[in-house]
């Protein structure tokens, strides 16, 4: 039989095993929130049971120092949960981070003096309303997305009730596209007049044209471009974070190595890429030790890599000087998709060549240019009225007639 020592109150259990083990247990607050959580402690005598109980209380309570207030504010909660995203080991991507820093100030400003566990769906809804009316919808659905995940890991730690999230209960903000006016097939074409003599010309040609990421193209190495720069692969892409976090690094593409994918280049586009390289070992050359050779495609004439955000300010002085629509650098992306669909007809071609993984992303990001849908409708006239080669074309009406008469004729013998 086990032997059971009585103990003070709230110090917990200590029995003697029938092997000879003694077993100490205490019962501690889950999560800071009050419900029981049964620890065991073993040894061969009371006091080795007793320090292996204090030893997985303590490792215990280490684990979860920042959730034993019961009382922890909104705030604080989500200064801890996007502390943990950040030292994970996986760690979030540097743009994951920022939205999740974003939303939060955003829902800190309204209910970050809240307890977890007091917030409540009126107060959610309050907030996420205030939220979109002020800095617009796609910001609301940013802190609604960063309040939902947050609330449900309290959830998992205990800090809330299963099944009680207020976000649950709180429907997201409905997207808000920025979408911008598209550039008309002739306005490409201006796009390529306009680019000649840039220092970034190649880099360009082939974001209209095949449809890179600007980070895709900023992060492009000459080891994953192909003999004769006809054609290259996107592996990596470059990271530029806010000048307060930090220079420019090399890190995945947004969709991982799903993204990673290699596509050909048209002799034009090529030539381009030769020209390019052709300047920049002319620059390698003179500079000589003072050249910094990350292998970088794109970069500074030392050698350093670009920041996202000064090629975006490029870029745009450049179209605005050349009289066209303003677009974002981005957009470059939903011009290739447009100009690839025209051409090409095929979704596998698409998907592919902008490193999709099903087709659901080319709705979004194509559009029809208007000189697409004018040789559609051309084609459908040349179809119908038989202008076209090879096209069907309709009988004049003594053809008709006869053709009637043959066809009532056949009817009449089968």
């Amino acid at each position: 039989m086990a032997r059971r020592q009585r103990r003070r109150r709230g110090s917990g259990g200590l029995t003697q095993r029938p092997d000879g083990r003694w077993h100490a247990t205490k019962n501690v607050p889950e999560d800071g929130t009050g419900r029981p959580t049964l620890i065991h402690g073993y040894g061969y005598s009371e006091s080795d049971a007793e320090a292996d109980l204090a030893r997985k209380v303590k490792q215990r309570d280490a684990m979860h120092t920042a959730l034993v207030d019961p009382n922890i504010s909104v705030s604080d909660w989500l200064e801890t949960w996007i502390k943990d995203k950040t030292t994970a080991e996986k760690p979030l991507a540097y743009k994951s981070v920022r939205a999740y820093r974003q939303g939060a100030v955003l829902v800190n400003q309204r209910v970050g003096t809240i307890r977890v566990r007091d917030l409540s769906v009126r107060q959610v809804r309050t907030a996420i309303a205030e939220i979109s009316r002020e800095s617009g919808r796609p910001s609301a659905r940013n802190a609604h997305a960063v309040l939902r995940n947050c609330l449900g890991d309290a959830e998992i730690e205990g800090l809330i009730p299963k099944h009680s999230n207020p976000l649950d209960s709180v429907e997201a903000p409905s997207p808000e596209r920025d979408v911008p006016e598209p550039w008309t097939l002739a306005e490409v074409r201006s796009f390529l007049r306009a680019i000649e003599g840039h220092p970034l010309r190649a880099m360009f040609l082939i974001a209209a044209l095949r449809g890179p990421r600007p980070g895709e193209n900023l992060g492009l190495t000459w080891a994953n471009v192909g003999p004769e720069c006809s054609a290259l692969s996107i592996i990596d892409g470059l990271v530029t974070p806010k000048r307060s976090d930090g220079d420019p690094y090399i890190g995945p593409t947004k969709t991982g190595r799903k993204g990673a994918r290699t596509f050909a280049l048209a002799p034009y586009v090529a030539q381009a890429m030769r020209d390019h390289r052709a300047d920049q070992d002319k620059r390698r050359a003179a500079m000589g030790d003072d050249y910094i050779d990350n292998d970088l495609v794109f970069c500074h004439k030392d050698g350093t890599p670009l920041r996202g955000d000064s090629v975006s300010h490029s870029f745009s002085r450049l179209i605005a000087k050349a009289g066209l629509p303003h677009i974002r650098l981005y957009d470059l992306r939903r011009v290739a998709t447009a100009l690839l669909s025209a051409a090409t007809r095929s979704t596998n071609e698409v998907r592919a060549t902008m490193g999709w993984t099903t087709d659901a992303m080319i709705p979004r990001y194509s559009y029809t240019m208007i000189e697409s849908s004018r040789s559609g409708a051309e084609a459908t006239e040349d179809f119908v009225l038989g202008q076209g080669r090879g096209r069907l074309r309709l009988a004049d009406s003594q053809s008709d007639s006869q053709s009637t008469g043959q066809e009532a004729h056949s009817e009449g013998t089968d």
